[in-house]
């Protein structure tokens, strides 16, 4: 079994490409889990950039419970001023 620090490049990119893979799945059938909206707009940050992380928490603030939602927004709101100049 090969670790991720041993894969060449273009194997951690599909390596990492089927875990937000995967994650996104699991979040269209189990929406109401703010840890995992977390991790994937946490893990789209590094792999694909701010605007799609933004896209997943404002998708999981619609699915999440209030009670959840105020760390999900904290992130957002930290993404959104990145983006401005």
């Amino acid at each position: 079994i090969s670790t991720v620090a041993n894969m060449s490049e273009a194997e951690r990119n599909e390596f990492v490409s089927g875990m937000i893979s995967r994650l996104q799945t699991r979040l269209e059938s189990q929406p109401n889990d703010a840890k995992g909206w977390l991790m994937l707009a946490r893990s789209l940050v590094a792999v694909e950039g701010t605007e799609s992380a933004i896209a997943a928490l404002t998708k999981g603030l619609s699915h999440v419970s209030a009670s959840q939602a105020a760390e999900l927004q904290v992130f957002l709101d930290k993404l959104k001023q990145k983006e401005d100049p």
